[in-house]
């Protein structure tokens, strides 16, 4: 066999190799992910912790933390008024959408394996809340 041949047939077979891979590994995963969609991941899947202020504004606003993880699929994240460079885990303020009711503004610590509310920007005025 000559040179030209196994070169042929070598290249035919890295194409069907890497078609095969394409539709068995990578076919549905998204690799070029925005940084936003990194972090609604993170909201959506990390365990999430309450600050003692969230937890009251939460339960003085008659809000269910399973639909407010919902409702941060469709949610807004405000990198001008983050502090993406806070240490050690970066704030966010996220604006969720009108689903619950009324827009809200919730300030978020995203860690590398949890997730901490710190607080609800707008709640109601009879909420006092420290």
């Amino acid at each position: 066999m000559d040179f030209s041949r196994r070169l042929r047939l070598f290249l035919i077979g890295v194409v069907l190799g890497s078609v095969i891979m394409y539709f068995y590994v990578l076919k549905d995963k998204n690799i070029y992910k925005s940084p936003k969609e990194v972090i609604k991941e993170k909201l959506l899947h990390f365990p999430l912790q309450l600050t003692t202020k969230a937890a009251c504004q939460i339960k003085c606003s008659n809000l269910d933390t399973a639909q407010l993880r919902k409702s941060w699929k469709n949610s807004e994240i405000d990198f001008g008024m983050s502090k993406v460079d806070e240490k050690p885990c970066p704030l966010y303020h996220i604006t969720l959408t009108p689903a619950l009711g009324d827009t809200k503004i919730i300030e978020c610590t995203v860690c590398d394996d949890f997730v901490v509310m710190q607080e609800i920007k707008e709640t109601k005025e009879e909420c006092l809340c420290n």
